[in-house]
C-alpha cells in the first residue's frame, strides 16, 4: 500500500511542477459552413508544410454510433477544402465498426499517420 501511495504522491508531485505550454491563437477560421454530420467532435489539426494544414474529425449521430465515420479538410492559403471522409469502419458487407478520435501525426521526414480505434 506504501508503494501505491508514495508512486501517487511522486506522480502528483511531478504535474505540479510542470509548465503549461503557451498558446498563441494564429487564427481561426470555421473549416465548414455546413456540418456533413450531424455531430462533430474530437477534431485534429497537422501542419503539412508549405502552408497547408489538414483537419480531421469523427461525425455521425452520436459518439460510438456505427454510423460515425472519419472527416478530413485540408486548408491551402484561407480556404478549407470540402470535407471528405477518409474512414468509414466498414469491414466487409455485414460488418461495420465505428470510428473514433482521429490523430494526424507527421513524421520529420514527412510521412503523414492517421491513427485512430475502431469498436
Amino acid at each position: 500500500m506504501i508503494k501505491y501511495f508514495s508512486t501517487a504522491f511522486t506522480l502528483i508531485f511531478l504535474a505540479l511542477n510542470v509548465d503549461a505550454q503557451k498558446v498563441e491563437i494564429i487564427q481561426s477560421t470555421p473549416v465548414f459552413e455546413k456540418a456533413p454530420s450531424e455531430a462533430c467532435h474530437a477534431s485534429n489539426l497537422v501542419d503539412l508544410g508549405k502552408g497547408k494544414i489538414m483537419a480531421a474529425w469523427f461525425g455521425g449521430k452520436h459518439e460510438g454510433s456505427k454510423d460515425v465515420v472519419i472527416w478530413s479538410s485540408i486548408k491551402i492559403g484561407t480556404h478549407w477544402s470540402k470535407p471528405v471522409e477518409i474512414a468509414d469502419g466498414i469491414i466487409n458487407d455485414t460488418s461495420r465498426l465505428a470510428c473514433w478520435n482521429p490523430v494526424l501525426f507527421k513524421t520529420k521526414s514527412g510521412t503523414l499517420f492517421y491513427i485512430t480505434r475502431w469498436v
